[in-house]
C-alpha cells in the first residue's frame, strides 16, 4: 500500500502573551469501511478563554465513493436507526418544501393524471386488470396489512435474520430501513394522506349503464367525503394515494439506495403489486402518487441513517481515498488538517 501524508494548519494570534492548544490526529482508513484514530499528540497550551480540555467538534470526512459508513456492529445500527426517527419524521413532513423543484414536477404528474384518469383508469380495468385476477395465499392475516404484503414483511425478517447471522451491516441495514419506510407510509399515506383528501375508489366498470354503488364513484374529482382516520384497511374515500404502491416503493427505494441496485428491488416491487391488481380499485393517479410519496419516503429514510453532520463526529463519502480530520478548541478559530491518501 502507498500513499502520502499532507498536512495543514490554519491558526489565528491569541491575545498577546498566550498561545493555542493544538491536537494532532493521525486517522487510519480500513478495509472494513470503519476509521480509526490511531495515536493522538497533543501540546498542551492555554489561550485566554479557552480549556485544553473542551472540543467543539472533530469531523472526519471520508472521500471513498464506492463504500458506504455503517455502524460496526448491530446495536449500533439498531441504534442509528431509532435515533433518527425525529429527523425521518421532520423530514418527509417538510419533504415539499425541501425539494420544491421536484414538488413541482410531482404536482405538475398529479394533475395531469387527474385530468386523464377516466379513461386511463378504464383502460386498466378492461385490459390489465382482466390479465391480473390471482393472488398469493397469505402468510398472515392482518387488518392492514396481508396479501402479498406479508410476503414483503416475512422477506424483510428474513433478511435481517440472514445479514445478523453473517454478519452483514448492509444486509441489516436494508431490512431495519425498509421496516421503518413501511411504517412511514401507514403513518403518512393510509393515516394522514387518505384522510385528508378523502377520495372515493372507481367504480367498475368506470363506463356502463350500472347504476354507481357506494363507496365508489365515477367522478375522478370526487374528493373530501372526510372520514375519521382508519387504521384498518377500508374502501370508504380511501383511495388517493394508494397505500400498497406507497409501501412497495418505499421499500423498494431504501433497497435500491443501500445496494445501489435498481433492477432487483424494482422487480420484486412489481411482483408484489401486479398479484390482486384491481382489487383494490384505485385510481391511475392514485398508484403513481403513491409510487412517487414512496420513493420519497426511501430517500429520506436513506439520506437520514448515512448522513453524518453530528456534533462529535462527521463520515461522509465523496469521490477519492482521502480522509481529513479537524480538530477545534472550544470557541476559537483555530483548524487543523490532517490528510492521508491511499
Amino acid at each position: 500500500m502507498t500513499g502520502s501524508v499532507c498536512g495543514r494548519i490554519n491558526t489565528i494570534p491569541c491575545v498577546a502573551g498566550t498561545s493555542h492548544a493544538s491536537t494532532v490526529a493521525l486517522i487510519y482508513k480500513t478495509h472494513t469501511r470503519s476509521c480509526r484514530i490511531l495515536n493522538v499528540l497533543s501540546e498542551r497550551a492555554d489561550c485566554v478563554g479557552y480549556s485544553e480540555h473542551q472540543w467543539l467538534w472533530c469531523d472526519l470526512f471520508g472521500t471513498e465513493k464506492s463504500e458506504d459508513w455503517y455502524p460496526d456492529n448491530p446495536v449500533g445500527i439498531i441504534e442509528r436507526t431509532v435515533t433518527t426517527v425525529p429527523s425521518d419524521v421532520i423530514g418527509i413532513t417538510t419533504y415539499p418544501v425541501d425539494n420544491f423543484n421536484e414538488t413541482k414536477i410531482f404536482a405538475g404528474i398529479t394533475a395531469a393524471l387527474l385530468i386523464t384518469d377516466r379513461k386511463t383508469t378504464w383502460f386498466l380495468q378492461n385490459n390489465v386488470e382482466t390479465e391480473l385476477e390471482f393472488n398469493y395465499p397469505r402468510l398472515f392475516n392482518s387488518a392492514l396489512i396481508g396479501g402479498t404484503d406479508s410476503y414483503l414483511v416475512a422477506s424483510l425478517g428474513a433478511l435481517y435474520a440472514g445479514s445478523l447471522a453473517f454478519g452483514s451491516e448492509k444486509g441489516q441495514t436494508a431490512a431495519l430501513l425498509s421496516y421503518k419506510s413501511i411504517a412511514y407510509s401507514v403513518l403518512f399515506t393510509h393515516i394522514v394522506l387518505k384522510t385528508l383528501t378523502a377520495r372515493k375508489r372507481p367504480f367498475d366498470p368506470l363506463e356502463g349503464p350500472e347504476a354507481t354503488e357506494e363507496p365508489y364513484t365515477r367522478n375522478q374529482y370526487d374528493f373530501f367525503n372526510f372520514h375519521r382516520p382508519y387504521l384498518e384497511a377500508n374502501i370508504n374515500a380511501t383511495s388517493f394515494p394508494s397505500f400498497h404502491f406507497t409501501l412497495w416503493f418505499a421499500s423498494a427505494r431504501v433497497l435500491h439506495r443501500v445496494y445501489d441496485n435498481a433492477v432487483v428491488p424494482y422487480s420484486l416491487c412489481a411482483l408484489g403489486l401486479l398479484p390482486g391488481f384491481g382489487s383494490h380499485n384505485h385510481w391511475f393517479s392514485d398508484m403513481v402518487a403513491g409510487a412517487m410519496v414512496g420513493i420519497a419516503i426511501g430517500n429520506v429514510v436513506t439520506d437520514n441513517f448515512f448522513q453524518k453532520n453530528s456534533s462529535k463526529a462527521s463520515v461522509a463519502p465523496q469521490k477519492k481515498h482521502c480522509y481529513s480530520v479537524s480538530l477545534i478548541p472550544e470557541r476559537s478559530r483555530c483548524s487543523l488538517c490532517l490528510k492521508y491518501h491511499f
